[in-house]
């Protein structure tokens, strides 16, 4: 059983009229709103290439988390550098007191 050319259109007028307005990609409105700008961004760091804007993209994202991996690796290094420099203090006055009081009692 075939549409006829009237039905066909009804069909599509009520479909048009359920998703006027609404995005079936499940982006707010706001969202939706910012894509162009973010499209834009990429064509411009891909100077008006889009493919070649993603890829620069990705590659600025692989950077960034490298830098990342490498500024927590430091920071880890610097940290138990301080905390051994501290505990080397703290046993030096220590053993500095200890000395002390042994010259102390001993006559």
């Amino acid at each position: 059983m075939s549409l006829t050319q009237n039905e066909i259109e009804s069909i599509a007028t009520q479909v048009a009229k359920r998703l006027q307005g609404k995005c079936l990609c499940g982006l707010s409105e706001e969202a939706r709103e910012e894509m162009p700008h973010l499209l834009g961004v990429v064509k411009d760091i891909g100077s008006g290439d889009y493919q070649r804007g993603v890829e620069v993209v990705r590659d600025m994202g692989k950077r960034y988390n490298r830098m990342t991996k490498v500024s927590d690796r430091v920071g880890n290094v610097l940290t138990y550098l301080v905390l051994a420099a501290m505990f080397g203090g703290a046993l030096y006055v220590v053993k500095t007191g200890v000395i002390a009081v042994i010259k102390a009692i001993k006559p």
